[in-house]
């Protein structure tokens, strides 16, 4: 799975940068790179926090996590839910590899997610980018101008993985 994340440029355009992840043997270690601000950093721990609690014991395993498009500093807290996914792919908790994804929203520790801002112009031009689905917070829904791809709206991260996940992992759940 290739996940997404939008923003909108100071030319108030969409653009939207891809969120890599893997896993290692190692002591825990949690590694970001690609020019991101320190709130973007505290989102990948909290996603990091929230998997190891809820879904699998990541104590000996380092994380990489890489924000393409390295020209542009990525900042703010919507990008929690991207990287949440990137990461439980990563983990191979989740079937349909094949999708490309766009997702958008503030996560806490116990999986909420949260409100964002921007939907309207972060939908800007969906059909040319050829994504599969379209992640937005429940609360945005309706704010999204162009449907010309799913768009399914969470609540909880809980919901994506009971559709999205492997069956071993939904008989755990």
């Amino acid at each position: 799975m290739r996940v997404y994340i939008p923003a909108v440029n100071t030319d108030n355009h969409a653009v939207y940068f891809e969120v890599q992840s893997f896993f290692s043997k190692g002591t825990g270690a949690v590694c970001v790179t690609g020019q991101v601000a320190e709130n973007v950093r505290e989102s990948v721990l909290v996603a990091w926090s929230m998997i190891n609690h809820f879904y699998c014991n990541l104590g000996d395993k380092d994380i990489h996590v890489h924000f393409t498009e390295g020209s542009f500093c990525k900042e703010g807290t919507s990008c929690g839910l991207a990287i949440v996914i990137s990461l439980l792919d990563s983990l191979n908790i989740l079937k349909n590899e094949h999708y490309k994804v766009l997702a958008s929203g503030e996560i806490d520790l116990y999986g909420n997610i949260y409100q964002v801002g921007g939907v309207r112009g972060k939908t800007q031009n969906l059909g040319k980018n050829d994504f599969d689905l379209i992640l937005f917070p429940e609360q945005n829904r309706g704010e999204a101008v162009d449907d010309s791809v799913p768009i399914k709206y969470l609540g909880k991260i809980e919901e994506f993985v009971r559709e999205y996940s492997s069956e071993e992992i939904n008989l755990l759940l």
